[in-house]
């Protein structure tokens, strides 16, 4: 696996958002601390429970410290799909 995924843009589907919402997160907030955010993290992890995905820590600009696994969308290279997130130390 590549330690630095291509990720140009995300694929929000109203079910996503309303599932990121339910923990109180907008897509806009997981657009900054992927795209805006100089020390994102992201690398591939691979457990038991939920199976291979990426997973990217970044802050939002208002500091907001978000953790959020995603997969790339399957025949569009570089579009990505939101599997959850949500704010660490929650």
């Amino acid at each position: 696996m590549s330690s630095e995924p291509q990720i140009e843009a995300f694929d929000w589907s109203d079910k996503i958002i309303d599932h990121i919402w339910e923990h109180e997160i907008d897509p806009w907030e997981v657009e900054e601390a992927v795209f805006d955010d100089s020390e994102v993290e992201i690398r591939y992890v691979d457990d038991k429970e939920h199976g291979p995905r990426w997973m990217a820590q970044g802050h939002t600009t208002t500091g907001r410290k978000l953790r959020i696994y995603m997969n790339p969308c399957q025949d569009r290279e570089g579009i990505w799909y939101v599997i959850t997130a949500w704010e660490e130390g929650r």
